[in-house]
């Protein structure tokens, strides 16, 4: 028994077992819950968690796992054989579909085990002596970066300029112009956050099945201001953005200001993006040296400040999440309607809930959201987004 590996179903191994006289026995693709090694290598892992000392390389890692097999109850894997009796039972139940033996016996609440001869996975076991200290398990946070202090003093330096900024001059919104890049796939497959549904009490739990993106995509570069956006354009393919390529979109930039926007060039242009290398590389920095335009400080690992990453990209790849695009100039289409069918709010501000939540006018709101958490506290979070 094993599964449809590609190592596992090759014409050498067909070969092999035949010469042995060992039957290969069938297997159903993406079945894992039907092969007892996965409950047996999930039980070893939990094993290895528990250590105090963890492996520091590889052939610690190989040690171990060697120790704790041997110590792996041989009670626990003979039922574990024995279990795929029940296994083919519940699945002809359900007809093909995941049974319910394999739920957590946590979500159901259970004290015990009951008629169970097969103890199955190791976190759908519930022992006598940890029911008790069931609701203090918890989980950690997750953060996408935790900044240090000099990186929090950073950041916190620059919202308080860039609200003074504004206080003194309402003007400085507007002479903002921000960008940045993004992959859009052919396909990106829905989060279970997306299609949640109502239901009824008592209707079955709808299934979300487990999807990839797509490895078609194309770059999309994005510059805009409160008026709407300025340029929107795709990378080419089989090239990359470096300091050559990103220089010549910001004198492609240029010349769209001009076109679009009389009047600003002169005023003098504030440029906004974030710190990737070629967006801070010394070429980009003399070229627009040369534009004599004014770059913004931007604090590392802060996608927050930038109004594109959460505030553009963010609906933008909503609205593309679960369709299928059969080639990139379907998709650049689509990105492009849905770029120019934004209104001109949507690019300056938008109020819902008290709250300014895309565009440039996300600027306003976040420095004094920022500059309130500071006072008040006198420190910064880790990591904020509006």
């Amino acid at each position: 028994m094993d599964d449809n590996a590609r190592p596992h179903r090759t014409l050498a191994v067909e070969e092999l077992l035949e010469s042995e006289d060992i039957t290969q026995m069938d297997w159903p693709a993406y079945s894992p819950d039907l092969n007892p090694i996965e409950y047996a290598r999930d039980a070893l892992g939990r094993r290895i968690a528990a250590r105090l000392h963890h492996p520091e390389n590889t052939q610690q890692l190989k040690q171990m796992l060697i120790e704790e097999w041997v110590l792996l109850p041989q009670e626990m894997l003979h039922q574990l054989v024995l279990s795929m009796r029940r296994w083919c039972e519940a699945t002809l139940v359900v007809r093909g579909g995941l049974s319910e033996i394999g739920v957590p016996i946590f979500r159901a609440r259970r004290q015990s085990v009951g008629d169970d001869q097969s103890p199955g996975q190791a976190n759908t076991v519930i022992m006598s002596n940890l029911i008790d200290k069931v609701e203090d398990l918890v989980c950690a946070a997750w953060v996408p970066k935790q900044l240090t202090d000099q990186q929090k003093e950073l950041r916190m330096g620059l919202t308080l300029q860039y609200l003074f900024r504004y206080q003194e001059d309402p003007s400085f919104m507007k002479r903002i112009v921000t960008g940045d890049e993004t992959w859009c796939h052919h396909y990106e497959p829905e989060t279970k956050r997306d299609i949640m549904q109502w239901k009824h009490a008592s209707s079955p739990t709808p299934k979300k099945f487990r999807a990839v993106k797509s490895a078609g995509k194309v770059l999309l570069t994005v510059f805009f201001d409160v008026q709407g956006p300025l340029l929107v354009e795709f990378l080419e393919h089989n090239k990359s953005v470096n300091s050559d390529v990103y220089c010549e979109t910001l004198q492609r930039l240029r010349r769209c200001i001009r076109n679009k926007r009389p009047g600003l060039l002169t005023e003098g242009v504030v440029l906004l993006h974030d710190n990737a290398r070629p967006h801070v590389s010394r070429v980009t920095q003399m070229e627009l040296e040369k534009f004599k335009w004014e770059t913004l400080d931007h604090p590392t690992y802060c996608p927050d400040m930038s109004p594109c990453d959460f505030n553009v990209f963010g609906p933008l790849k909503k609205h593309l999440k679960g369709k299928r695009f059969n080639s990139n100039d379907v998709l650049k289409d689509t990105v492009k309607d849905r770029v120019s069918s934004q209104t001109q709010e949507f690019w300056e501000q938008k109020e819902s809930c008290g709250l300014f939540i895309s565009g440039i006018g996300v600027l306003k709101p976040m420095v004094y959201i920022l500059n309130k958490v500071y006072i008040c506290t006198h420190r910064v979070v880790s990591y904020l987004f509006i």
